[in-house]
This record gives C-alpha cells, structure tokens and sequence, in this order.
C-alpha cells in the first residue's frame, strides 16, 4: 500500500474528504474504497484505479495461534517481516520493522547480517500495522500495542518512525496511546 499520489487525487476534494480518507485507512482498515459510502462515487473509483489497498503479504502462525508472522513485500519486491503477538486477556502486541536490513552489524542479529538495502517509508511501516489489524477487526479485537524491535534501528529512520507513531496514536487512526508504544 503506497499512498504516494493521494495528494494529487485530492486536487480540488473539500479538506474535509482527507480526513475522510484517512479515517477508512487507519480506523476503519477497509480494504476496497467502494466500502467508504460517504466518499462520492467518481472519488472512489479514482482511489481504487490509483491507490491501491492491497498488502501483499504471506501469514505464518505458530501451533498454538498465539503468534503470527507476516512477510511483507513491497512494490520494489523487497520484503520485512512483522509479528502479531496474542496475549492473555486478549491483549495483542505488534512488532514492525523500519528498515529492509540493517546497518548495525549486531553479531547477535541475523538482520544485521544482512546489511541495509533501504529504510521503510510511513506507508511501508504503517502498512506492516494495516495488515494486522485488518486481520484482528475480523475477530473482533484490535491492536492494543506497538513495538518497534522488527528489522532495522528505529532511531536511523527517526522521521518516518514518528510520524508512523503519529498515526498510531491518532484519534482518526489506530487510537494507541503512547505507553502502548515502544522503539
């Protein structure tokens, strides 16, 4: 999922209809714009032709379901993983990667061993967090918290990190609170 031209479909839309938009994607996890009825017609057909939903990724689970693997691949076909953590009490904690490699060389970490091919945009993280909880709406349950210990060091992809996080705890978005979330 890449929201790159998002902008350019919104040329001319009331501010009003991002905000719309923004509510479907990160509140209500749809995954066909043809599902967000207060978006016009002409604008939804848009978004479907130019920003696609889709998340391409395989789900591992382990034997007792309590955890879940997703391999991710993005549009350049490289691909992170991303764990889905089920806990007592129906607590669910998510694990997302920032970076495809990493640059650290950690000698306790296979990722480091890969080295860095690139760092993760907003879309790509927040995708990782899309994926999940599209799954748990299914079940009727959420994410209730963040973790940021997948592929790569946070603190080297800073910018896309935060505003990830941004949309992690907004209000319009996944509502986390920021004791939920950790780097």
């Amino acid at each position: 999922m890449e929201f790159i031209g998002l902008n350019k479909i919104l040329e001319g839309e009331s501010k009003f209809r991002e905000t719309q938009i923004k509510k479907a994607i990160y509140h209500d996890f749809i995954d066909d714009w043809d599902k967000v009825k207060e978006l016009p017609k002409e604008l939804r057909s848009k978004l479907n032709k130019h920003c696609l939903l889709d998340i391409d990724a395989t789900l591992f689970s382990s034997k007792d379901g309590l955890t879940n693997k997703a391999l991710i691949v993005f549009s350049d076909n490289n691909a992170v993983e991303t764990v889905l953590m089920r806990h007592s009490g129906g607590r669910n904690t998510l694990c997302v990667s920032c970076m495809v490699g990493c640059p650290m060389k950690c000698v306790f970490c296979a990722t480091g061993a890969l080295g860095l091919t690139r760092k993760l945009t907003v879309d790509e993280i927040i995708t990782q967090a899309i994926y999940f909880a599209r799954l748990l709406k299914k079940e009727k349950t959420r994410i209730n918290s963040v973790v940021f210990m997948g592929m790569g060091e946070p603190l080297l992809n800073y910018d896309n990190v935060m505003e990830t996080i941004r949309i992690l705890q907004s209000p319009n978005g996944f509502n986390i609170g920021a004791r939920h979330i950790s780097i």
